[in-house]
């Protein structure tokens, strides 16, 4: 085989020339580079690749839910306003303290979570009720929200104190979120104000279930 840089005869499979040492573009080399082990290689490469960047997803994953919690305040705030007219204790719940749904279980003597949900859910069922009475017929509901209000140190300093004293829980902050909640149907409509308190616990919001009786 001719080297195709100084036309000198070179044995066949050479991979430089021995003339000018230029690189020999042989089938040989090829077949080395596109051989069983290097296409091997070259796929683990790619898989280790693929790998890295999903483990690199799934950190930055972690550390937005670590930096900036689930939902934001005001959208727990409407979604247990929600839930409340729907009757769906469960989600209630859920928007709430752990430590404060496991407290009322035992002190109420409910065998599990499942059964004070249904406790909950027959007594918003009858509030309900009492509202579709009220309004009448095509009786709906919406709510959004339209503000917050901060609390002053103090107050914030006396939250704080509340739950490392019942629950031994660390609130790291705390507000009242303003939402509309307009109830209409036949008989009559209304819109008012709710303000309901919440609180950030390990980076996640949190009814204040402490602070509801107050509002």
């Amino acid at each position: 085989m001719f080297c195709g840089k100084c036309g000198s005869n070179n044995p066949d499979g050479a991979f430089f020339c021995t003339a000018c040492g230029a690189q020999m573009h042989s089938q040989a080399g090829n077949a080395l580079y596109n051989s069983p082990a290097a296409t091997k290689r070259k796929t683990s490469d790619r898989t280790i690749g693929i790998i890295a960047v999903l483990l690199a997803a799934a950190i930055v994953v972690v550390l937005c839910v670590a930096l900036f919690g689930g939902k934001s305040s005001d959208s727990v705030a409407v979604d247990f306003v929600e839930a409340m007219y729907k009757a769906d204790a469960k989600t209630m719940c859920q928007l709430c303290p752990k430590e404060f749904i496991e407290e009322q279980i035992e002190k109420e003597n409910f065998e599990n979570k499942n059964e004070y949900y249904d406790k909950m859910s027959e007594e918003l069922e009858d509030r309900v009720e009492s509202l579709e009475t009220l309004y009448g017929e095509k009786y709906k509901f919406s709510c959004k929200s339209i503000g917050e209000e901060a609390y002053s140190n103090s107050d914030l300093r006396d939250i704080k104190e509340k739950y490392e004293d019942e629950f031994d829980i660390e609130v790291s902050d705390a507000k009242k979120e303003e939402i509309e909640v307009e109830e209409k149907g036949k008989k009559r409509s209304d819109t008012f104000t709710r303000y309901i308190p919440v609180i950030k616990i390990d980076g996640t919001w949190y009814i204040d279930v402490l602070s509801m009786t107050s509002y």
